[in-house]
This record gives C-alpha cells, sequence and structure tokens, in this order.
C-alpha cells in the first residue's frame, strides 16, 4: 500500500479541482485515527483523511460513516474551527507525504480566520493537526505527545507548529550530477530501486522499481553496476515522472491480482507488473477508495475468520482429548473376554480350588496352556467365578459404550475438520455466515440472547459457485455444509454426477448431466475443482470419488454436509480453479 508522495500529489491535484471553495458542512470522527469532512462544492463529498500507522491516507470517499456515541475532543476543536468554513487552498510541500488545507473558518473568538488543517503521512509517525496560520502554534493534534515521545517536536495545543524533518531531496531540485551524487553516497551493493527511495521524495518501493523499469535498468541492478549512461537514463526518467505530477499529467492506476482483486496502486503505471497482474486506470481518489475498501473488507473478512476458526480450534483440542481418553478406556475395556475366559475355567475346575487360595493355575481349553487366575480368599470357588462374571459384564457394557463413544467422536472430528477447511476457503461474508449460522444450530456457537440485536435469519438460498466446462457443462461447488447439502439435495438430479474428494473434508460438486453422458472434458473440470476446493488443495494430485447423485444418501440424523454414498469410481485430479 503505497500512498507516497506521488500518490499524494495525484490526489492533491483532484481535491484541488474539486473542493476548493466548497463549505466544510459537518466534521465527523468515526475511529480514532479517522476524520472525515462532508464538503459541499456543486455537490457532496466526503474527504477522509486518516492518521492511521498503517492506513495513512487522504482521500475523496463515497462511503458514510458512524459518529461515535461520545464525540471526541479532537472532533469539538475541528467542528469549532472549521464547520461553516470554506477551502481556501490545498497544498503539498515538495513531494512529501504532507498535504496542507487552508479554511476560512472562525478563530478562538468567533471571528473570521485562516485555519491551517496539515495531515502528515508517514506511517507511525502519522498525525493531523489544527494550526493557526498566524500564530504559527498547534491548536490541537489527533496524537498528542510531548518531547518524552519524540526529540524533535511536540504536538500539544499551544505549541508552536514544526514540520516533519525532510530527510530526502526533491527531484525536481536535482540536475543529473545532483542525483549520480545522491545515489553515491548509498553503499555500492545497494539495490537501485530502494537507493532511489532511500534519497528522493516522493517514491515507494514499487514506484522506484517502476522508475528503474523505465530507465531500463533490471530489478536486481545495484547502485555500483550503474555507469554515466544508467544515472543519465534514470535522472531523464526521474524528471518525467516528476514533472508530469507537477503539470497534474500523472497516469493513476490499480493493480489486480489474478483473481481480480485489488492488489496494489500507483500513481504512475506499473508497467514492470503487466505479466504478473493486470492493471486499471482512473482517478487517484476513486482508486484509493476502492483499494481501502476492499481492503477494510478483508480485515474484517480476516478477523470473524479468525474468530470462527479459534472456537472451532478450542472444540477440535476438547474433542480430540476426549477422543484419547475413550481410546484409553477402550482398550481396558477390551479384556472383558479374559474375565469370561476365568469365570469359564473356574466352573469347571471347582473341585480343584483349595479353599482360601490367592490364586490358582488352571489349563486352557482349547490350548491346554497354564494360566494364573487371581482369587478372592475370601469368597469360595464358585463366589469367585460369578465375580469373573460379574466383572466380564461390566467390561462388555462398558466397551460397547466406549466404542459408540468412539465412533461419535470421531465423527465429530470429522465434522470440525470439514469446518475448518470451509472457513480457510471461504471467499467473502456470506460463506462465514452461513459457516456461523450452521455452528449455531450445531450448538458450537450461542445465539444472541433475548433482548439483544438479533440477526435476521437467512432467507435467501445458499449461493454455490456456479463454473462452465470447456464443452459448457455446468458445474456447481458448496463452499461449506450448508452449499453441500443444498446443491446435493436440492439442486441436483438423481442422473446429475456428484464428486468429492475421497476420504478428506470438501466441496460437494455436481455436474448438471441433463440426462447426456458426460465428456471427459468436463469431467475433468469438475473433478480438479473437488480437489481444488478440498483439505488437500495444495496437493499435486488427489484423489476424487465420482458417482451418479441418486446414489448419495444422507443418514437420518447426521450433521450438515455428511453423506454416505455408493457405487463411486475414483479418479485422480490434480486442484485446479478455471481462471
Amino acid at each position: 500500500m503505497p500512498f507516497d508522495g506521488l500518490v499524494l500529489a495525484a490526489v492533491r491535484a483532484e481535491l484541488a479541482g474539486a473542493l476548493t471553495g466548497g463549505r466544510i458542512e459537518r466534521v465527523q470522527q468515526p475511529a480514532e485515527h479517522y476524520i472525515v469532512l462532508t464538503v459541499h462544492r456543486h455537490k457532496r463529498h466526503r474527504l477522509l483523511i486518516s492518521a492511521h500507522p498503517e492506513e495513512a491516507r487522504v482521500h475523496m470517499t463515497a462511503h458514510g460513516t458512524v459518529s461515535p456515541p461520545r464525540l471526541p475532543v479532537f472532533a469539538a476543536v475541528l467542528r469549532k474551527y472549521l464547520e461553516g468554513g470554506r477551502m481556501v487552498s490545498i497544498k503539498q510541500p515538495g513531494f512529501e507525504r504532507v498535504i496542507e488545507v487552508v479554511v476560512r473558518g472562525r478563530d478562538a473568538l468567533g471571528q473570521e480566520a485562516n485555519i491551517l488543517l496539515i495531515g502528515e503521512f508517514m506511517g507511525k509517525h502519522s498525525n493531523i493537526l489544527l494550526v493557526d496560520p498566524g500564530s504559527g502554534r498547534i491548536l490541537d493534534g489527533i496524537r498528542r505527545y510531548t518531547h518524552a515521545v519524540s526529540r524533535h517536536r511536540e504536538v500539544l495545543p499551544g505549541a508552536p507548529y514544526i514540520p516533519p524533518p525532510r530527510t530526502k531531496r526533491d527531484p525536481l531540485e536535482l540536475d543529473e550530477e545532483g542525483l549520480t551524487a545522491e545515489l553515491l553516497a548509498l553503499p555500492l551493493e545497494s539495490g537501485i530501486a530502494r537507493a532511489l527511495q532511500a534519497r528522493l521524495e516522493g517514491l515507494s518501493l514499487v514506484a522506484a522499481r517502476e522508475v528503474a523499469h523505465r530507465a531500463g535498468l533490471a530489478a536486481e541492478t545495484t547502485v555500483g553496476e550503474c555507469g554515466a549512461y544508467d544515472f543519465a537514463r534514470l535522472w531523464s526518467t526521474l524528471r518525467d515522472v516528476f514533472a508530469g505530477a507537477r503539470d497534474g499529467a500523472l497516469s493513476p492506476c490499480l493493480a489486480l491480482d489474478r483473481a481480480g482483486e485489488p492488489y496494489d496502486f500507483s500513481a504512475i503505471s506499473l508497467t514492470h507488473l503487466s505479466d504478473e497482474v493486470s492493471l486499471e486506470s482512473g482517478g487517484m481518489n476513486d482508486i484509493l477508495d476502492r483499494f481501502y475498501t476492499h481492503h477494510r473488507e478483508r480485515q474484517r473478512l480476516e478477523g470473524l475468520r479468525r474468530a470462527i476458526m479459534s472456537i472451532v480450534a478450542r472444540e477440535r483440542r476438547r474433542v480430540e482429548k476426549r477422543l484419547a481418553h475413550c481410546r484409553k478406556n477402550l482398550a481396558t475395556a477390551a479384556r472383558f473376554e479374559e474375565w469370561r475366559r476365568y469365570g469359564d475355567l473356574l466352573i469347571a475346575n471347582l473341585h480343584a480350588v483349595p479353599p482360601n487360595a490367592e490364586t490358582i493355575t488352571l489349563n486352557e481349553f482349547e490350548t491346554g496352556k497354564p494360566v494364573a487366575i487371581a482369587l478372592d480368599p475370601k469368597l469360595s470357588p464358585a463366589a469367585n467365578a460369578q465375580a469373573y462374571f460379574r466383572r466380564f459384564q461390566k467390561q462388555k457394557a462398558t466397551a460397547a459404550r466406549a466404542a459408540a463413544e468412539e465412533e461419535r467422536l470421531s465423527a465429530e472430528l470429522e465434522y470440525l475438520a470439514g469446518v475448518e477447511t470451509a472457513l480457510m476457503q471461504a471467499e467473502n461474508s456470506a460463506d462465514l455466515g452461513d459457516i456461523r449460522e450452521e455452528l449455531v444450530a450445531q450448538g458450537y456457537l450461542s445465539a444472541p440472547a433475548p433482548g439483544k440485536k438479533r440477526v435476521p435469519a437467512r432467507e435467501a438460498a445458499p449461493a454455490p459457485l456456479t463454473f462452465k466446462a470447456p464443452d459448457g457443462t455446468t458445474i456447481l461447488v458448496g463452499k461449506n455444509n450448508r452449499q453441500n447439502d443444498y446443491v446435493t439435495f436440492r439442486v441436483a438430479r438423481e442422473d446429475d454426477l456428484w464428486l468429492h474428494a475421497r476420504g478428506i473434508p470438501g466441496a460437494h460438486v455436481i455436474v448438471r448431466t441433463a440426462g447426456r453422458a458426460v465428456s471427459p472434458e468436463a469431467l475433468e473440470a469438475a473433478a480438479s475443482l473437488a480437489a481444488y476446493y478440498s483439505r488437500s488443495r495444495q496437493a499435486g494430485s488427489v484423489p476424487v470419488d465420482v458417482t451418479l447423485r441418486r446414489h448419495v444418501k444422507k443418514p437420518r440424523g447426521a450433521r450438515p454436509g455428511f453423506v454416505i454414498y455408493r457405487e463411486e469410481r475414483t479418479v485422480m485430479a490434480r486442484p485446479a480453479r478455471p481462471s
């Protein structure tokens, strides 16, 4: 997420055209590090300014915000000075990651005056400050700190405003010799892209790599490998890029990965990534809004995924512990036949058992092998035999219960493994919502308490994935147990093909046959999807069972997603999802 000086230059140019002269109607602080200004000029615009350590930025956003129940102190100060004021100018010092917005608002006495709103977008040092340009003193900052935190400056109401130190050079202030000297001041083994980023304002690493690429230098080129010609090409390329930024002639782009999701952004076209990602051009503000909206949704999705995964992992540990204890008991109880044998031997040899004996050795019926049998000397030989028979009956019943419990716990462990697989492969909040509802229904999660806000029951049908095989055949894929039951028992017809990775958690895959034979290409595509949407996605080859849907049954009372099937054949498939 390279919010560098070039990106800010592109944002500033668009903001200046859209907001200069606009009136600030409302100030909000929806979260600790964010403010949103609603500015009216021809129409309403929302300007988001963030001092978040990992997402510091400024851009217009199309998304509304909700203010917290209690007005934060910084938001109250901003409202006092800025609401009702008009934006006079929006500037950027050089190509620093700093924006300065002059607002014609009101001073502390309510008199009309210029107020300076400053955004500093520098990672963990990011801040948003309100400054009185007349006195040069800070009115407030979204992050306050003293010299105990920063030796460079204090950010406190009444303290003088000191800009962040400028440690890099403005590329437009350098000639060819100056650029060469700046780069050669670094160790010669430094990579050229990192050297550009380290010495020049405005460049993130991805933008520096693009500059090097346009100058004809390979990504691994070091400073020491560059000659006069290379430095000349670098200077010429930098001059073109930054002159374009100064003149408002940048070409913002959004990089999308192979799945079509936002991957990166830049104020200049990233031609060096064109073979790895697809690029979409557009306005810088729109690109940033789209990228960070997606990023925020992914973070929310991952947070929800982790929360549910931790509950499933906890339940797995519980079941594994109980299963280990159950198997230990089963191993002990498995000796019940031994107690019956001892009782039979004693009954057959009552005359040979001396009174008050503590042990006796008798010969096995079939083999004649001697067996030592412990006795209770207080009991008669017949009573000792009956004691062994009672122990036999008790252990037999214990073994039967332990075997049933082992089967139940093993099934539960398999079910939880399937839920974990579905969680790992969930692609959106709807998928996670399906899984969460299932876990509530199965008793692993609590439903909302009475009186609290309840999530409405999901009325829409599940949304399994739909693919087309090379010959046009429709293939349906369930990504979780709810979708699996839906595609198998609600959507599929009896003559459709049903596929599932053999012996491992995964998706139910349906090939819609429409009564026709399935082509080898369609079967291969479906098997690849069954392998891809299984726990063995990373394997090179996965066994996949194939049968007709009519041969798939759900036992009465079975958990979601569990089925039994017959008359299957197994094919080997390479996990793959159609692009």
